[in-house]
């Protein structure tokens, strides 16, 4: 790429601003800089890559006030214009590495997505998120949070390293309790009006973010973008380079971007796909219920109690909880743990409503009227049975 002009005579114009070897030396410097901008990994150095841009851009400034120089000689004009064109090819080369460097940071996005697609249950899913997004776009940390009305839940966390980091152990344990109302102000509430990732560095912008989390977390910058399916923002996603240290650029928003809106995609098929198979589960239960009352309509309807192996009472007969379908059982199973609606609704990704309704069948199943009655009822018959088969 290097031209031999070292001989070819300093312009006017070089002279006043230093030696025509200078403009030449600089021009061959920023080719042998562009040459190392890149570094293992498949990254790059971005400190490097802006400085070098401005140092073509300076040189290119001086080549064109070499060309407009009416002082110039045709050879001064030749010679100029071989440097320039050397520098523009050099601006070329680091232009067509920066969008290889594109296309590959999509590249890893999609193979995320996919990887996240393959997911077998939607709770999988979700735990992954995070992981994946730090491979993705090569982050330190990620998190993805659940927007419930106008509060931000954050829901799992990632640290690609330094996870025993004292100020990665705060921020986790800071997130697994943290409930944040809101506010117009804070860049989240724009994620979710306006529908658009966002970068923050700026000190302006991190004055505007929930002060609780931003002092905890020691974040100097982060990207977030909000996680959109057919029934608006559920969501968002969070990354920063805390550990690195590297500055933030609009290519890593774009990125992040680009992997909410492939995750949507997912999210959204994986959910449904786990609703049709518990529908299907729920059609089951109920034909086998129902084949179950038929065939105990066959049966004699006035029957002599027979005595019991023991010469005591009779043993009663199948209890009432025995009716249950297998989705009831999950939804007594989380009453027990002390779960309200809405934790049940999102444990079993269902609507609260749907869980409302569930818990009024199992009552009226149950002969309860209490939540509490269908625990103390499901127990008491938990107990009578396992006191059944006892030798």
């Amino acid at each position: 790429m290097h031209q031999n002009l070292d001989r070819r005579p300093a312009p006017a114009s070089a002279r006043r601003s230093g030696s025509w070897d200078g403009v030449v030396g600089r021009v061959r410097e920023c080719a042998d800089a562009a040459a190392a901008v890149a570094v293992p990994g498949g990254t790059v150095d971005r400190a490097l890559l802006a400085d070098v841009t401005a140092r073509i851009a300076a040189s290119e400034a001086e080549l064109l006030a070499v060309l407009a120089d009416p002082a110039s000689t045709p050879l001064v004009l030749d010679a100029a214009c071989s440097a320039l064109t050397e520098l523009l090819d050099t601006q070329a080369e680091l232009r067509g590495f920066e969008l290889r460097l594109r296309f590959r940071a999509l590249e890893r996005v999609h193979e995320a997505v996919d990887r996240l697609r393959r997911a077998p249950t939607v709770r999988q899913l979700v735990e992954s998120v995070p992981r994946e997004l730090c491979a993705a776009g090569a982050f330190d940390r990620a998190m993805i949070s659940h927007l419930r009305g106008s509060t931000w839940v954050p829901r799992r966390m990632h640290f690609e390293s330094d996870e025993r980091h004292p100020t990665n152990l705060a921020f986790r344990d800071y997130s697994l309790q943290a409930e944040i109302a809101l506010t117009s102000t804070m860049p989240e509430a724009e994620l979710v009006h306006r529908r658009t990732p966002t970068l923050i560095r700026d000190r302006a912008s991190l004055q505007r973010v929930a002060q609780p989390m931003l002092q905890v977390s020691q974040c100097s910058g982060y990207v977030a973008a909000p996680l959109i399916t057919s029934t608006g923002v559920i969501g968002f996603l969070h990354a920063d380079a805390f550990s690195c240290g590297r500055e933030l650029e609009p290519e890593d928003r774009d990125n992040v971007r680009a992997f909410a809106d492939g995750l949507a995609l997912v999210f959204e098929s994986a959910v449904a796909a786990q609703r049709v198979e518990m529908q299907r589960r729920d059609v089951r239960d109920a034909f086998s219920q129902a084949e179950r009352r038929v065939l105990a309509l066959r049966e004699p309807t006035v029957a002599f109690p027979g005595p019991s192996p023991s010469g005591g009472p009779v043993a009663p007969g199948p209890p009432v909880a025995a009716t249950l379908t297998d989705r009831e059982r999950e939804i007594v199973a989380c009453l027990a743990a002390g779960a309200s609606n809405r934790d049940i609704a999102a444990e079993l990704v269902i609507a609260e409503s749907t869980v409302k309704s569930h818990v009024k069948n199992v009552m009226r199943k149950l002969g309860v009227n209490t939540r509490s009655g269908v625990v103390s009822q499901v127990l008491q018959t938990t107990i009578a049975q396992q006191g059944r088969v006892r030798p």
